[in-house]
């Protein structure tokens, strides 16, 4: 959907269905979210609410990598499949 459909669509419901004062809109920088962003900032105009947008991001991915960087690959692996705690130190 373009811009200007989803103005239009938003502007051609009637004031009493949009009823919020606050909307949230988690992203992960998906095609969708982005998408979502767009619909969420009309709204929010035709609303008049507050926008907040949040950004989600993989933490597992983010950590798994800072530990292949860090420590390499077997003592990540290590630490993942460790059946108890273990403390790594370089």
């Amino acid at each position: 959907m373009d811009r200007a459909s989803l103005v239009s669509e938003i502007q051609s419901r009637p004031a009493q269905t949009i009823v919020c004062e606050r909307i949230l809109v988690p992203i992960d920088g998906s095609p969708a979210s982005m998408h979502a962003v767009e619909w969420a900032i009309e709204l929010s105009r035709a609303a008049d609410a507050e926008l907040t947008i949040l950004m989600v991001i993989d933490y597992d991915a983010h950590i798994f990598a800072f530990e292949r960087i860090a420590f390499g690959s077997v003592s990540t692996h290590v630490t993942r499949h460790a059946h108890c705690p273990v403390l790594l130190a370089k």
